[in-house]
């Protein structure tokens, strides 16, 4: 529940649009996680998903810099 204190604290919100949706194992997990990586590093946050360079054509892609294990800097984004 300290996620949802956050979310109101600040006025967040999550837009959900895209190919996938993700599901957490336990109750909140995903938002959490939002929340975590929105407060370490107070910028804006999408999901990505690692595709087969034969699939570009059917998404959109991103490219960037590698923060750490979860975090992308994207510095280029196109559209599908």
């Amino acid at each position: 529940m300290a996620s949802l204190k956050f979310l109101k604290e600040l006025g967040f919100s999550m837009v959900c649009l895209g190919d996938y949706i993700c599901k957490g194992i336990s109750y909140g997990e995903c938002t959490t996680q939002a929340v975590e990586v929105l407060r370490k590093n107070n910028k804006s946050i999408v999901g990505i998903k690692v595709i087969p360079v034969t699939e570009t054509t059917k998404f959109g892609v991103v490219c960037g810099e590698w923060i750490d294990d979860q975090v992308l800097h994207i510095m280029k984004i196109v559209e599908k």
